[in-house]
This record gives structure tokens, C-alpha cells and sequence, in this order.
């Protein structure tokens, strides 16, 4: 007995044609919701049938439903509708995004690569042909950006087609890369890779549809997003799924200095079966809510750069009174007498455990406590909240580096914070015109002086003479630095570029005839004292006159207080003071140290700034 019309859910046309046999799908729709399309798929392809059919047929694929019920008198049994003998080229396409942003957000150069396979090749060469490779090219770059205006193109964007494959590639700059939301003081750059977004096609009511859901196939779609964004710290990852109709995989990892991400999708059936659709809508929206990534840039000066990775964030988002109730206990506190040891860090424990408390803000609450302990003296403190804030980092934060390194500073241990400061310059910092290039290496140079390194300080001395505007100041401390390793050859030639550049040569002193000179020791660094927090508080101001003794070679040895209006001026002033260095000794000037130089350091607190 045949079965029942209504188990039937699409109308199939047996056409024959010159003696060949062509099975017809005129209600593609029903499986669909798109336009109804004629599919045709021939047993053995005749002269007579266009490419636009063969190009309608790959795009839009007939499900293999094997068998069909042929309407014609006395048949009572089911006709097997063979597939095209001819195998299916995989339609696929594959695009290379390579960012570099400079200076947060202001400029970025953008390079791209689109590589289209199989009938993606073959449908992009109708379209240039037909609408011209200018207007095509326009139309893609509309597609991944909502300002195209911003974006200029550096190079002409060009294409390569060997018959097999299509391959446009792009190099642009874009001005103003980030888009600011409403009544928040933040820029957004989001990506999203718009050709695996474009197929991930949710069903409509899963539950109550009654027929097939139609799928691409062959089909495989693969982005690839590299990011150059040293100011942004990103975390590594792995997401998959697997079934029996499709493919997903996301991955996330560090290239050297480049975090590249890495989308890839594929079909492998033609349709989904009613029993599967509700499982497998759950995956298409899994996908849609995690393929893209969001950089954003704040006015906040602790955490000006931050990421929001959705594909590792799978936390769920804390309620209002959640928020609230971490915004009251991290507030009292701030505010709270400040205390070390065991007692405040089970404190602030119980903060970073708190319901409804993700890792950003768990990031940016231990910055918080790190700047607490840092401005009233507990050094060891705030370094204690940094390993913390390290451990909450799956990779090496080059912005948390240069922040110990100022604690270690502070501590008198120059070398680490020299160190620590190096890692963070090879670590983000690939040009001299990139954010904090210039300000890590004068962080560096100075933490090598006080440190007495002079070996690895000469290589930062000459980066900085090299990449940026000549400086006076930087080509004295590097003859200084030459002299003190009887360099001799390397400070003649760069004494003799001071002359070109109008800079005097301080290392040799002039005398009239028949006098005789007295060394008179001149500093080449002096640094700011640092203010004591007691003193800050209760608005204390003063001085102090110290008597130092100033070595051959430049170096301070020793502080006595001459004179003080506060003792709590004095151990700050002989910190500064023991590390100033000055010029050695000059040619025709006495061998040997200087003692008993004087100097008055001030504590004088910067006026206040009138309110806004």
C-alpha cells in the first residue's frame, strides 16, 4: 500500500528532455525561507543547460532525498532519483584580517585577503563582471564596517584569479576606529566575521515546524583575524562543536606578538531532520552569541584598554543587586583604615569571591587595591595584590609590568625594575612610533642609571637617539655613559654629532690661560623626590640641606643631613639624592671625589586645581 500524500513534504518533477532525464525541486522554498528557486541536478550535463541553472543548483543544493513517488498510471512503488554524477566542488571561502592599531584607537592599518573556492569562486567572477571589481570591492568593505568613509586605501585593492581559485586582497588605512556607545565614555571596536555570520541561518520555530530544514552543502567558510594591539591583553582559548550536520571550531592564540583568531565552519549534510532542529537551532545561536570580539578603550585611567572575549566569558552576567553589592563592599573598603597582613587579604578575598563578580572586574578591583597600598607607603602590600592581578592574566601584561617595576623603584631595587620593565618593552612594543614607546624607554634608562648598569644602558641610550627628535639631554647621558666604559672611538664620533646638531660638549671644561680649575661637580640626572604620604595628608611643606660626596666616576656615595625643617623630609631626600648622577671627572679637571657638596631639596605640593 503507498503511503499517505500528506507524508510528503516537497514536489519533485521527473522532466525529460531530448531523451535525458532531469529531476526538477520547484519548492525548495518549503524547506527554505528564502525565494523559491529551480533546481537542477542532471544525471549526465547537456550543452543545452545554462550556467546560471548549474550556478542555482550549487547554491542552493537539493536535498538527497533518495527515493520519490513518480505520478504515472499503474505505478505503485518508489523511483530512486540518482544524484549528479559529477562530484560537487566544495564551495568555500577564506579571509585573512590583519589589524595593527596605533595609539588606542585614532589610526589602524587594516590588510585583507578573501580566497574564493570552487562556485564562490565561480559567482564572484559573474559579479565582477557584471557590476565592475570597484563597486564589488566597495560593497565588501560596507559589509565589515559602518563607516567606510574612515577607511582609505593605501594600495589599490587587487586581484589574483588562477581559474582554481579568487583572491582579492586589500591594504587600507582607517582613521577613528572605534565607535562610541550612547551616554557611555568608551570606544568600541568590534569584529565579526561577516562571511560565517552570514549562513548561520536560525530556525523559526523549531518545535512546531513540520519539514526538513535545508543546509548548503558542500560548503566551508574560515576568517582569520590577526590583532596587533599591544596596549590590549587578550586570553587564549579553544571552542568546538561537532555533529552529525555541522562543524564549529573558534580558537585564540598568541603568533609571537600577534593574537590571531581563528573561525572556521562547515556543513556536512544538506538538511536537518525534524527530530534534530530544536538541537541544532541551539547551536546556531550558541555560535551567533560568541563569534565576534569587542576592544575597548576607556577614559578610565586605571584600565584604559580591556577585552571582551564572549567565546571565554561564559559567566552569567551579574544582576543590579549583585553589582550593587560589590560597588558597597569594595567602596567601605577604600575608605576603611588602611591595614596589611592576614586580616585585610581574607578581606579582600571575600570581595573577589563575591556573587556575581566576573574576571574584569576582578582584574580591576586588584588594580584598585594595588594603588591603594601604593599611595600609603605599604609597598610589599601592593605587590602582594600584583601577583595576584598576574595570576588573573593567562599571559604576561606588559601595562602591570611597568606598574611593579615603579614599585620596585620605590623599594630601592632598580635592577628588578629594570627587568621587569624590559620585559614589558619586548613584550608589546614592536616600532618606536607605537603608544608608551618613548616613555618605557626613558623608564628603562633611568632604572639602568640608578641601578649602575651601564652595559645594558648604552643599547636604550641609542634607541632613543636614534628614533626620535634629537635631545640633548639623551646624547650627554650616552657620552657619559661611553666615557665610563673608555669607549673612546663611539664618543668621539658622537660628540662630533653633538657639533652638527648645536649641542655643547660638557665633558671638557674651558680655562684662561693661567688659571687653574677646582673640579665643581655638575649633575647630568636629578630626580623628584618622592612626597611621604603622612606629609600629603596633613599638607606638611619644607626642606631639606643635605652634604653629599660626588665619586670620580659620576656616582653619589654618601647623605648627611645638614639641615631639615620635618624629619619625616629626610629619608625621602637622601633616597633622590644617592641616586643622582653627575659628570665624571673632565679632562683638565683634578682626579679623584669631590666631598662636602651641599644641596637644598624641596617639598612644595603642587597648588590644587580649582573645581570643574
Amino acid at each position: 500500500m503507498p503511503s499517505s500524500p500528506t507524508s510528503f513534504d516537497n514536489i519533485i518533477v521527473l522532466a525529460i528532455i531530448d531523451k535525458k532525464e532531469y529531476w526538477l525541486s520547484p519548492t525548495i522554498d518549503i524547506l527554505k525561507t528564502e525565494q523559491p528557486y529551480l533546481d537542477i541536478l542532471p544525471i549526465v550535463l547537456s550543452p543545452t543547460i545554462s550556467f546560471f541553472n548549474i550556478e542555482q543548483s550549487y547554491s542552493n543544493v537539493l536535498p538527497i532525498i533518495g527515493k520519490a513517488l513518480v505520478l504515472k498510471k499503474n505505478n505503485k512503488s518508489l523511483t530512486n532519483i540518482p544524484f549528479n554524477k559529477n562530484p560537487l566542488v566544495r564551495a568555500e571561502i577564506e579571509t585573512i584580517d590583519h589589524f595593527q592599531l596605533y595609539d588606542g584607537f585614532k589610526e589602524a592599518s587594516w590588510q585583507r585577503q578573501i580566497r574564493y573556492t570552487g562556485q564562490e569562486a565561480y559567482k564572484k567572477r559573474r559579479k565582477i563582471a557584471k557590476k565592475g571589481s570597484k563597486k564589488i570591492l566597495k560593497n565588501l568593505i560596507s559589509k565589515d564596517f559602518y563607516r567606510p568613509k574612515n577607511i582609505k586605501a593605501r594600495k589599490e585593492p587587487w586581484i589574483e584569479d588562477n581559474n582554481k581559485t579568487l583572491i582579492i586582497k586589500e591594504d587600507n588605512t582607517i582613521s577613528n576606529i572605534g565607535k562610541k556607545r550612547r551616554n557611555r565614555k568608551q570606544l568600541y571596536f568590534t569584529y565579526r566575521p561577516f562571511y560565517i555570520k552570514e549562513i548561520l541561518n536560525r530556525i523559526k520555530n523549531p518545535e512546531t515546524r513540520n519539514s526538513p530544514f535545508a543546509l548548503t552543502f558542500p560548503l566551508k567558510r574560515k576568517s582569520i583575524l590577526h590583532l596587533d594591539a599591544p596596549e590590549f591583553n587578550f586570553e587564549t582559548y579553544e571552542n568546538t562543536i561537532k555533529s552529525d550536520f555541522h562543524n564549529y571550531r573558534q580558537k585564540g592564540e598568541y603568533i609571537g606578538k600577534i593574537f590571531q583568531i581563528t573561525y572556521e565552519y562547515e556543513t556536512l549534510k544538506d538538511h536537518v531532520p525534524i527530530s534534530n532542529l530544536k538541537k541544532f537551532n541551539e547551536e546556531i545561536n550558541f555560535i551567533r552569541d560568541e563569534i565576534y570580539i569587542n576592544l575597548i578603550h576607556s577614559e578610565n585611567p586605571i584600565t584604559p584598554y580591556s577585552v571582551f572575549q564572549p567565546s571565554i566569558e561564559h559567566y552569567i552576567p551579574a544582576s543590579r543587586e549583585e553589582k550593587e553589592d560589590i560597588r558597597y563592599a569594595v567602596n567601605d573598603f577604600m575608605n576603611s583604615e588602611i591595614e596589611t597582613g592576614k586580616e585585610s587579604r581574607m578581606v579582600t578575598a571575600e570581595i573577589l569571591s563575591m556573587k556575581g563578580m566576573t574576571p574584569t572586574a576582578k582584574r580591576g578591583i586588584l588594580q584598585l587595591f594595588t594603588k591603594l597600598y601604593e599611595r600609603a607607603d605599604f609597598l610589599e602590600e601592593s605587590l602582594y595584590y600584583f601577583k595576584l592581578l598576574n595570576k588573573e592574566y593567562r599571559r604576561p601584561n606588559g601595562n602591570i609590568f611597568i606598574d611593579q617595576a615603579r614599585i620596585y623603584d620605590l623599594l630601592g631595587e632598580h635592577q628588578k625594575a629594570a627587568d621587569l620593565t624590559r620585559q614589558a618593552v619586548d613584550l608589546k612594543l614592536t616600532s618606536p612610533k607605537m603608544r608608551n614607546a618613548k616613555k618605557w624607554h626613558v623608564f628603562l634608562k633611568n632604572y639602568l642609571w640608578k641601578a649602575r648598569n651601564i652595559k645594558t644602558l648604552i643599547p636604550v641610550l641609542e634607541y632613543l637617539v636614534k628614533n626620535y627628535k634629537p635631545k640633548e639631554a639623551y646624547y650627554r647621558e650616552l657620552g657619559v655613559a661611553y666615557d665610563l666604559l673608555k669607549m673612546n672611538k663611539k664618543a668621539n664620533a658622537l660628540r662630533s654629532q653633538m657639533k652638527k646638531h648645536g649641542f655643547k660638549d660638557a665633558t671638557f671644561r674651558k680655562l684662561k690661560e693661567g688659571s687653574k680649575l677646582k673640579r665643581n661637580p655638575r649633575p647630568l640626572l636629578r630626580y623628584p623626590p618622592r612626597y611621604p604620604t603622612e606629609a600629603t595628608s596633613k599638607n606638611i611643606e619644607g626642606y631639606v640641606i643635605i652634604s653629599t660626596t660626588v665619586e670620580a666616576d659620576g656616582s653619589v656615595s654618601d647623605c648627611k643631613i645638614v639641615e631639615s625643617t620635618h624629619k619625616i623630609f629626610e629619608t625621602p631626600a637622601c633616597k633622590t639624592v644617592l641616586n643622582y648622577q653627575y659628570y665624571p671627572v673632565a679632562q683638565n679637571e683634578p682626579k679623584g671625589k669631590v666631598s662636602g657638596i651641599t644641596m637644598k631639596i624641596t617639598f612644595k605640593m603642587a597648588p590644587k586645581r580649582p573645581a570643574r
